[in-house]
């Protein structure tokens, strides 16, 4: 099927967002692990644990209300700027030297950003695409989405399991690989804020 430049702006956001993801949940425990010298690996389990299900009961509770909103006039792109920029420039502060409170802090704000851009993302759908389009759309959004987040995810896993190899320390390593992941995102995010225009609204 041939999508028109909306629609492909559209899903390659989904390609930024799910590097994010990815980084999250593979490279981003090995850091909060780095930084974390004098404490068992039995407290940082729990402290990593308690941080994620902080982070899903922040997001259960505004989805609801974010949908809500995402209905009127302007909100869409506006909410998903605000919550995207959030989320960005909170992926690269996990790059800066903090203290393991701070940083699980900073990671729980980092992932509710992302995770209520994306609820205005899915809610900018109806507007990109035609009903008998929309299935075929979202589909390609999810599948470019992992497949085009492997890109960086390569990239920053190698680096980081490789930095002993080429002299870098691992903490180097990380911290590239949070500003690479930021730069993908920001570079896949920004067609679709240049072209799209809420069409759906109350």
């Amino acid at each position: 099927m041939k999508y028109t430049k909306l629609e492909r702006n559209w899903v390659m956001y989904d390609v930024g967002n799910s590097a994010l993801v990815l980084l999250n949940t593979s490279v981003v425990p090995i850091y909060f692990n780095a930084i974390n010298t004098g404490a068992s690996s039995a407290d940082l389990v729990v402290a990593w644990g308690n941080a994620q299900t902080i982070a899903s009961l922040v997001i259960a509770m505004l989805m609801p209300i974010l949908g809500a909103l995402a209905d009127y006039a302007g909100n869409k792109i506006k909410f998903f700027l605000g919550f995207f920029l959030t989320g960005l420039v909170l992926c690269l502060a996990q790059a800066i030297p903090m203290s393991a409170m701070a940083f699980l802090t900073v990671y729980v704000l980092c992932t509710i950003g992302l995770n209520s851009s994306m609820t205005f993302y899915d809610a900018m759908l109806p507007d990109i695409t035609t009903d008998e389009r929309m299935d075929a759309v979202s589909s390609s959004g999810y599948a470019w989405g992992y497949i085009g987040s492997c890109v960086p995810f390569v990239v920053c896993l190698a680096l980081v399991l490789g930095s002993g190899a080429i002299g870098m320390s691992q903490m180097t390593a990380l911290t590239i690989a949070l500003f690479i992941t930021a730069v993908w995102w920001l570079g896949t995010t920004l067609p679709l804020l240049r072209c799209y225009r809420q069409v759906n609204y109350v």
